[in-house]
């Protein structure tokens, strides 16, 4: 089962990371919506992230990951259930990682990677419940890790 849900997260995480729009039917309301891969879908469609990290919001981030993501996510590029984390933020933008996690249920509908990975594996993330203060906190953690290396 570890294995399963390693296989999804990674995959979803490091692929499909083009910035094309694909045209995606959302099956609860069978309407076409243009779908931004490098974004994903939700209420972030532009982040401005300061070059400088906030060192606060870090080290709440990092509670916040010890607490709701370290059971599935390393911080390095090793598997465990889900994917490491290792240059999370060089590989996807600050809003799909923002959409992803504030807005799960429907990223794992609409985003195509996310879609062949479920399809694929048969799992899917759970939704981990972040308000948006929350998930902008495990941003700048993961921010802070990559910086470190």
């Amino acid at each position: 089962m570890k294995k399963l849900w390693l296989g999804i997260l990674l995959t979803y995480l490091f692929s499909s990371c083009g910035e094309s729009n694909e045209q995606v039917t959302n099956d609860s309301s069978r309407e076409i919506v243009e779908y931004n891969a490098k974004i994903g879908i939700g209420k972030f469609d532009k982040l401005e992230l300061k070059d400088e990290l906030d060192l606060n919001l870090s080290r709440k981030g990092k509670i916040l990951q010890e607490q709701k993501c370290a059971s599935c996510h390393k911080l390095t590029d090793e598997v465990s259930i889900g994917p490491g984390w290792k240059d999370i933020t060089n590989k996807r933008s600050p809003e799909w990682l923002m959409n992803l996690m504030t807005n799960t249920e429907e990223m794992l509908k609409m985003d195509p990677s996310l879609i062949d990975q479920v399809k694929k594996y048969g799992v899917s993330m759970p939704d981990p419940q972040l308000t948006e203060e929350d998930a902008r906190s495990i941003l700048e953690f993961m921010r802070s890790v990559d910086a470190e290396k």
